[in-house]
């Protein structure tokens, strides 16, 4: 399963892996469901997210935040997607999706019997500063977990890197 941030369809970014792996995976691809109110003029592509940080609909990995919408609403996505498309071996998630996987994996290892991945990709993940996802990281999540990310990434700084995500 594959949680993708922000461009439909999250398929584009993972072409590479897919035919690496096409004899040995089936990837299915799910969209967060919140909407971003400003479209991606440059693509003409919706803008998706898994949750907001602020009331107005936006979302900063940067800056703390005690406002949180959208979470419970991802979350019910991805378990009707793993009712209808699973079981599912391992999630996958790319930038804020990859935040998400982090929640999903810290809410099977705390015991949510709704998941049951053997093991997660996160890729430009990074740590929440949301005191939302607070609880999430309290327990070390104890399944298999492939971090991928860039040393020259611009957008989320090292202290928030995918290492720290779970």
């Amino acid at each position: 399963m594959d949680t993708g941030k922000m461009q439909k369809p999250s398929g584009k970014k993972t072409g590479s892996l897919r035919k690496a792996l096409k004899r040995q995976a089936e990837f299915v691809y799910i969209d967060a469901p919140n909407t971003i109110p400003v479209p991606d003029e440059e693509n003409g592509v919706e803008q998706l997210g898994w949750w907001f940080s602020k009331p107005n609909n936006c979302f900063n990995a940067r800056e703390e935040s005690t406002f949180c919408e959208g979470y419970d609403e991802s979350v019910q996505v991805i378990v009707d997607a793993i009712k209808e498309h699973g079981p599912f071996d391992g999630i996958l998630g790319f930038s804020q999706g990859a935040s998400m996987v982090g929640f999903i994996c810290s809410l099977q290892c705390q015991g949510d019997a709704r998941f049951n991945f053997d093991f997660a990709i996160l890729v430009a993940g990074f740590k929440s500063v949301n005191s939302f996802h607070k609880s999430l990281y309290e327990r070390p999540v104890t399944m298999p977990t492939l971090h991928v990310f860039g040393d020259t990434d611009n957008v989320i700084p090292k202290e928030q890197d995918s290492f720290r995500l779970i």
